[in-house]
């Protein structure tokens, strides 16, 4: 298995884990303290203090499912040791928890019926809490002044092409049983593309494992330092549903996932040998956006940076309780299932900065790619580490 020379910080969570999970603070602690640029450290200590901050109720409960019902966080809290859990909830500020609001409450319950017995009435209390909170917008906009500084406000501003809601393209859906092979023949045709391959080099893609499953979303990538299930191969994950199989939304998804998006980057960053933080969520996802939004110039690409371009007017809102029904409707009226948008009602208020961390990210490549080529910004990331230090990089 490919592993790096410099530390690295696997879990690509981590923001969201630190504010209950006492194992992964010390890793992440201890992974920061390797850095040698101090100006990085410093950032990463500040990005540490604010995830630190909060606790998302969904990433908690998401952490102990995934687990089997065992929250890894020093002492490992199970049905046998339910005490360190009701620990964890008696030591959490309730203004910490982050605020739930009632589009997000059936998620919620339906993690809560998948725990053992003997943790649920402990976690349902932070439940009762999120719910019953003041209504808070989460503290995204504080991650990304740390990120990009004085850039943030450039980034943020409105694109008049993305005034009207954008329409997502008709097409064709592909079947399920079709899928598998539409991934193999895209691969083949966009690693033949004159101008892809102008812009990103040669490239020579590891062994990856395509899976193709039932679920909400429309993809996922995972390299084999992060999988969960540490497989010999890279996984691309294809879910299969109504907002993903139209060809045009597939089309780019995979520029997302797959080529040049995050397969192509993952494995430069491996290559590298330098410091990662999978957890550089600005970083990782904003490279697979602007890939989505630019590998291809097309309707179906036009709409996927609008439809997150205008997601921005919520930024700066400071009415949490106004924002979960206008943003679901906003959602609905581009095109998407209540299944999508409910996935990015999670993503705003239990996932601070993860959603804009695609956009914002994506709008800083588009500034740095009228300059120079995403292949030269790989070269530079060689040889440094990677991570959100956004605001440190002269290119």
């Amino acid at each position: 298995m490919p592993s790096h020379t410099a530390t690295s910080i696997a879990e690509w969570d981590w923001r969201y884990r630190v504010g209950f999970d006492s194992a992964c603070r010390h890793r992440v602690r201890s992974a920061i303290e390797t850095l040698q640029d101090p100006r990085e450290r410093v950032l990463m200590e500040q990005i540490y203090d604010w995830a630190t901050s909060f606790v998302s109720l969904h990433a908690l409960l998401q952490t102990i499912v995934a687990d089997g019902g065992a929250l890894r966080a020093g002492n490992s809290v199970g049905a046998a040791d339910a005490e360190s859990l009701e620990r964890l909830v008696e030591e959490t500020d309730s203004a910490a928890i982050l605020w739930l609001p009632a589009e997000l409450h059936e998620l919620v319950d339906e993690l809560l019926e998948k725990l053992p017995i003997a943790l649920r009435d402990a976690v349902t209390t932070l439940a009762d809490r999120a719910r019953r909170s003041v209504p808070r917008v989460p503290p995204h906009a504080r991650l990304f002044e740390i990120t990009f500084g004085e850039a943030l406000d450039g980034l943020l501003r409105q694109d008049e092409a993305c005034g009207e809601i954008p329409s997502l393209p008709r097409g064709r859906p592909v079947p399920s049983r079709d899928l598998v092979g539409y991934v193999e023949r895209f691969l083949r045709r966009s690693l033949s593309d004159p101008r892809l391959r102008e812009l990103f080099g040669e490239w020579t893609p590891p062994a990856i494992a395509t899976v193709v499953t039932d679920g909400p979303g429309f993809g996922e990538y995972w390299p084999t330092e992060i999988a969960r299930r540490r497989p010999s191969h890279d996984e691309l994950i294809v879910y299969s549903n109504r907002d993903s199989r139209n060809v045009h939304s597939l089309r780019t998804t995979l520029h997302h996932e797959l080529y040049p998006g995050h397969a192509l980057f993952y494995d430069s960053a491996r290559r590298s040998k330098q410091f990662v933080d999978h957890g550089a969520t600005t970083l990782v996802e904003g490279w697979a956006t602007w890939c989505e939004w630019h590998a291809a110039h097309d309707a179906a690409s036009r709409f996927a940076r609008c439809s997150r371009l205008r997601l921005h007017r919520f930024f700066a809102f400071d009415d949490a309780a106004a924002i979960a029904g206008r943003f679901t409707n906003e959602v609905i009226l581009q095109g998407f299932s209540k299944s999508r948008a409910r996935q990015l009602a999670l993503h705003y208020f239990q996932y601070p900065g993860l959603l804009f961390s695609y956009s914002l990210g994506a709008r800083w490549f588009e500034d740095l790619f009228e300059r120079i080529s995403p292949a030269r910004f790989l070269t530079f990331l060689s040889e440094r580490s990677w991570g959100d230090f956004f605001r440190l990089w002269s290119l």
